[in-house]
């Protein structure tokens, strides 16, 4: 980990999934701004299956705000609060 050349990937991304709370899972993720690889995997893993499995229409706004909650480094707080 303390080499230039280093891949933390498979740590990172295990410690991640060791972690049992999405909220905690959310703020661990975000922080690992450089793998934006895994923000993308757990974003679509942990938020699309809940509109997916319903049967109700879902308003595509909300979608993007749900995935948005896991870069919180790239959202504004005026995006925020038009969603």
């Amino acid at each position: 980990m303390n080499e230039d050349n280093a891949d933390c990937g498979p740590l990172i991304e295990r410690t991640a999934a060791t972690l049992d709370n999405e909220v905690l899972q959310q703020l661990f993720v975000s922080t690992q701004q450089t793998n934006l690889e895994l923000c993308m995997k757990y974003a679509v893993e942990r938020t699309l299956p809940e509109f997916f499995d319903s049967t109700q229409t879902t308003d595509h706004e909300k979608i993007i705000w749900k995935l948005g909650v896991w870069f919180p480094h790239i959202w504004s707080l005026p995006t925020l609060r038009r969603m």
